[in-house]
C-alpha cells in the first residue's frame, strides 16, 4: 500500500474542497493543542514558583501557638455528618492568646466537644492576630499541577469546540451545495435522476 493512500486528502476525486479544508483545519487545531501543552506545563511552573515563595514568606511571617478556649465551643452544621460520612462535629468558641504581652480574642472553629480552659493552636502572624496556616510544599505543587491541566484542557475544550463549528458550518454548507445542484435537475431531492 502507497502512503498517500492513507492520507485524506490525497484522493481529491473523491473529496470536496470544504471536506479538505475541514481536514486541515483538524490538523492544524490538533498541532496548536500539542502545541500549548509545553504553554501549560510552563504555565504549573511558574504557577509553583511563585506558590513556593509565598509559601516560605508567610512561614517566616507566621507562627503557630497556643490559644486557651475561653468559652465551650458551639455546634455548628456538619456537612460530613449529613452526607453520612461520619466526620468529626465542628464548633465554634472564643479563643484568648497574648503576644509580647498583648492579649487577642477571636472566634475560631474548634472541635464541638472541647471545653473552656482547654488549650488549641493556631497560627498568628507577626503582629500577633490570627492567621491561616502557611502553605506546605505540598499545597503548592497541587495548586500549580491543577493550573497547568486547567489551562491545558481549556485549550482542548476551545479547539472541539472551534472545530464542531467548522464541521457545523462545512456541513451547512455541503447541503445549501446538494439542493442547488438538486434543483438544477428539477427534481426533489431522493428521487431518481434518470
Amino acid at each position: 500500500m502507497r502512503i498517500w493512500r492513507l492520507v485524506p486528502w490525497s484522493r481529491n476525486a473523491l473529496m470536496r474542497p470544504s471536506d479538505r479544508l475541514e481536514s486541515v483545519i483538524f490538523i492544524v487545531v490538533v498541532a496548536v493543542v500539542l502545541l500549548l501543552l509545553p504553554v501549560a506545563a510552563a504555565f504549573g511552573t511558574a504557577t509553583y514558583t511563585r506558590l513556593r515563595d509565598q509559601a516560605r514568606v508567610e512561614g517566616a511571617t507566621r507562627s503557630e501557638v497556643s490559644a486557651v478556649l475561653v468559652e465551650d465551643a458551639v455546634r455548628v452544621y456538619n456537612e460530613d455528618a449529613v452526607r453520612g460520612s461520619g466526620g468529626p462535629d465542628v464548633g465554634q468558641a472564643r479563643v484568648h492568646w497574648s503576644i509580647r504581652g498583648i492579649g487577642h480574642t477571636h472566634m475560631i472553629d474548634a472541635d464541638s466537644e472541647a471545653k473552656a480552659g482547654d488549650a488549641v493552636s493556631i497560627w498568628v502572624d507577626t503582629n500577633g492576630n490570627l492567621s491561616a496556616a502557611p502553605m506546605t510544599g505540598g499545597e503548592s505543587a497541587v495548586a500549580a499541577v491543577i493550573g497547568a491541566i486547567a489551562v491545558w484542557a481549556t485549550s482542548i475544550i476551545a479547539g472541539v469546540l472551534f472545530l464542531l463549528g467548522v464541521h457545523w458550518i462545512a456541513s451547512k454548507h455541503c447541503l445549501a451545495q446538494w439542493n442547488r445542484e438538486w434543483s438544477g435537475i428539477g427534481k426533489a431531492p431522493g428521487w431518481p435522476v434518470s
